[in-house]
């Protein structure tokens, strides 16, 4: 029976192989490195740390555990990729679609189950790193880098995360998180789950 390995980098790229049942490489390679940069600077696109899914592709998004989803509401998203990585001084959670929209929890480290406060962006440690000030903080990002369009930052202003284990895979949720975009200050509403895979 064959089986099939995902791996991903910081760079746009889906590398997908079919890999014998009897073949321990790639499975015992580990995670893929991702450059400290492509975490935790804020770039101001979505994400920078995800490469984009294409819209084409089969995708991984039928491996997703159903309800994971990230909004800005009203616009509400079903993640076609979620990562789950140190770097960057810190752990983060995020999800991205081909619609170039994206959804982050910044973590100081790989956290376990618990609640989470939200935390502005002003807490965070010196830009453009994006580490929360508390080892129980969080710093929630809604990113949307439309093609030709105006990038936009959304991020939690307050509230809380609740991070669970879900059939032993992290799982982040939050809920009509207030959020203000980095650049206008206009106000909205975040909200998301994601699972890590």
């Amino acid at each position: 029976m064959d089986r099939f390995v995902l791996a991903l980098s910081a760079a746009p790229l889906i590398m997908l192989c079919s890999c014998s049942s009897s073949d321990t490489t790639a499975s015992d390679a580990g995670p893929i490195p991702v450059s400290d940069s492509g975490v935790s600077i804020d770039s101001g696109a979505p994400d920078a740390a995800l490469p984009v899914p294409d819209a084409a592709s089969p995708g991984p998004d039928a491996a997703l555990p159903a309800g994971d989803y990230y909004e800005l509401a009203p616009n509400r998203t079903t993640p076609q990729m979620v990562q789950c990585q140190a770097g960057g001084g810190g752990y983060i959670i995020a999800g991205s679609a081909s619609d170039r929209t994206g959804l982050s929890f910044y973590f100081q480290a790989q956290p376990t189950a618990g609640t989470f406060t939200v935390e502005p962006l002003a807490n965070a440690g010196p830009p453009p790193v994006l580490v929360p000030a508390s080892a129980i903080g969080v710093i929630v990002r809604y990113s949307k880098d439309p093609n030709g369009g105006t990038n936009e930052r959304h991020y939690a202003q307050s509230g809380t995360v609740t991070v669970t284990l879900e059939n032993g895979k992290l799982r982040a949720a939050a809920t009509g998180l207030p959020a203000k975009e980095i650049t206008t200050a206009a106000a909205g509403v975040v909200a998301g789950q994601l699972t890590c895979p």
